[in-house]
């Protein structure tokens, strides 16, 4: 599903959202039950892909949806692709200006950046000033930054860019409690999956699920035409 279309249905209002709340639902339990085992909360979560147009900014969203409308928590989507950020496209209501980049580069705070979406709690932290060279400010600011989210909202989901082509998302998973890999069917390879969990474990950052976007067989017909 395209990521416009998740961001113009009101939750609960139609059946491919039910579809989506349920497989967000399934997501979200996994990763606080694998977080249970460990011992600490996983707040912070990383949703990343291995290449480009994989569902990675889609499962971004629909998580952050899931939460503040399926569980009534707090939550914020950050848009850490600073190379192709898509939300001020898909947003209209996000006026440009300062936003992800900026705060990590210190010249503003994150509550001059953060929009509140919704009053019920569904904000977003876009990603700023794009820059196609990607790159992130050396230091330890990006784990200010999130635990200053941390404490703002019950969750912080990062939409990240590819592992494949963008280093900075190594950068950005270390300071995440924990990653989603996203694939897409029919589209990534056996070899490139492998390799992303490798990355991903080589940061020592736990691997809280893997979501396998596009899948379209198993749906009753009426709900394909909707994908």
């Amino acid at each position: 599903m395209k990521p416009e279309k998740i961001l113009l249905l009101e939750p609960g209002k139609s059946q491919v959202d039910t579809v989506l709340q349920d497989e967000m639902a399934q997501l979200w339990a996994h990763i606080v039950t694998l977080s249970e085992k460990t011992g600490t909360s996983w707040d912070k979560v990383g949703i990343v892909s291995s290449t480009s147009k994989e569902g990675s900014t889609t499962t971004a969203i629909a998580l952050t949806r899931y939460l503040v409308y399926g569980l009534q928590k707090t939550a914020c989507l950050v848009e850490a692709n600073l190379r192709k950020p898509v939300l001020g496209r898909l947003l209209p209501r996000l006026k440009k200006g300062p936003g992800f980049r900026e705060v990590l580069e210190g010249d503003v705070q994150v509550e001059e950046t953060v929009h509140l979406l919704d009053p019920r709690g569904l904000s977003v932290l876009p990603a700023g000033r794009e820059d196609a060279q990607g790159g992130y400010p050396p230091g330890d600011k990006l784990k200010k930054v999130l635990d200053r989210l941390g404490e703002l909202y019950d969750a912080v989901i990062l939409d990240c860019p590819p592992l494949g082509l963008a280093a900075e998302a190594h950068y950005l998973l270390k300071g995440v409690d924990a990653a989603v890999l996203v694939v897409r069917a029919r589209k990534t390879h056996l070899e490139t999956i492998s390799q992303s969990i490798k990355t991903i474990r080589h940061l020592e950052k736990p691997l809280a699920g893997i979501v396998m976007n596009d899948v379209v067989h198993s749906l009753p017909g009426p709900l394909r035409a909707l994908f």
